[in-house]
């Protein structure tokens, strides 16, 4: 699972973007809805089904980079300041970096918080380097789950409405996709 905290799903196709409007055309695709919105923690607490019986955070086959469960700083493998003091090529750089030495290894949950943390320059040009870096994020990958948790507008106003593209149907196919849904779908793409 790759998520890209503030893409926007009402906004993301007017920029130049060549794998992530073809994967909206090819793969299965979806909006998801979080009412959490305004607040990341709360809402990537919601996609990792945290507080629940089994979170996923706790599973075993799953390795975490970059997640932003504390209000200052991601989570797991890779952890950043959750702020502007990392640039996005740099965390694009890193959470590249990883997926490519740990994909073979176990199922992923990465996230890309610059948009999230202020540190872009035009958001356009954030959805590009981000657009590009894709390629390599799912190379490797049989199946993937691409999500934004919330989404935000070029005047930087954050909405309800994320992405969701994935190699699988989504669960309720003409429905939203709630946010505490995208966990639990994410597992059973892990499956055996």
């Amino acid at each position: 699972m790759i998520g890209i905290d503030a893409l926007d799903y009402g906004y993301f196709l007017k920029c130049r973007l060549k794998v992530l409007s073809t994967l909206f055309n090819t793969a299965y695709r979806g909006v998801v809805e979080n009412e959490l919105y305004m607040d990341t923690v709360a809402s990537w607490k919601r996609v990792l089904n945290v507080g629940d019986e089994n979170p996923l955070i706790r599973d075993p086959r799953i390795e975490f980079a970059n997640i932003p469960l504390e209000e200052k700083k991601t989570i797991g493998k890779i952890s950043i300041p959750y702020d502007k003091s990392i640039p996005l090529e740099k965390e694009l750089e890193m959470v590249t970096e990883f997926v490519s030495s740990e994909i073979e290894e176990k199922a992923l949950v990465v996230d890309i918080t610059a948009i999230g943390r202020g540190a872009y320059d035009s958001i356009c040009n954030a959805y590009e380097k981000i657009d590009s870096s894709l390629t390599k994020l799912l190379k490797k990958a049989d199946n993937f789950l691409i999500m934004s948790p919330y989404g935000i507008n070029p005047k930087g106003t954050r909405n309800k409405f994320g992405v969701f593209i994935s190699t699988f149907p989504r669960p309720k196919e003409h429905e939203t996709v709630k946010i505490e849904e995208v966990g639990k779908f994410f597992l059973t793409l892990i499956q055996p």
